[in-house]
């Protein structure tokens, strides 16, 4: 006769079927929306890790990646993001360690939870004015709401649009131009 599961193996369960269930109710083409108020501070984003390095070291701050996914940052929040400190860039590599944070956000219009992973951990790839951080699984963000649950796997930077890969479920693309 097998153990009955322990809660952590129900948690799981519990998770994937979620997981499951969420990957039938999404689209699986990708989501289009409009954030011109956002281009400024992505064009300097790109500047930043394309052409920012001091002393041979680039670092970024998280908080910059959270606004770059289009989440508002409220003051709590910005405390939070800010004693996170920076990802630090090293070759083709990035990472950011420290407390995980775990925060109610609003994001395309619905509130769900936000979490980041105590390690965020990847690979860049950059040209003159675009990059890419593709993550590690379980070193990156996730997204959730109940049965909707997804995480981070890469993040594509350009002028005019950053395409944020989430997976498995969908991928979103936010425009920074005010019209196609």
């Amino acid at each position: 006769m097998r153990p009955a599961p322990d809660a952590a193996q129900r948690y799981g369960r519990h998770r994937r079927a979620a997981g499951i269930a969420a990957r039938r109710l999404l689209p699986s083409v990708p989501i289009d929306i409009r954030r011109p108020e956002l281009r400024a501070e992505v064009i300097a984003l790109i500047d930043l890790v394309c052409h920012g390095q001091v002393d041979g070291e680039l670092r970024v701050p998280v908080e910059e990646l959270v606004r770059t996914l289009g989440i508002p940052v409220a003051a709590a929040f910005h405390e939070q993001l800010a004693e996170r400190g920076d990802l630090h860039f090293a070759g083709d590599a990035f990472v950011n360690g420290g407390r995980p944070i775990v925060r109610n956000v609003k994001f395309l219009g619905l509130t769900g939870q936000l979490e980041i992973a105590a390690t965020l951990r990847g690979e860049l790839h950059r040209a003159v004015d675009r990059f890419t951080l593709t993550f590690e699984p379980g070193a990156s963000f996730r997204l959730g709401r109940r049965i909707f649950e997804t995480e981070l796997r890469r993040l594509e930077v350009t002028p005019t649009t950053v395409r944020i890969v989430f997976s498995p479920i969908f991928e979103l693309r936010v425009h920074l131009e005010a019209s196609a």
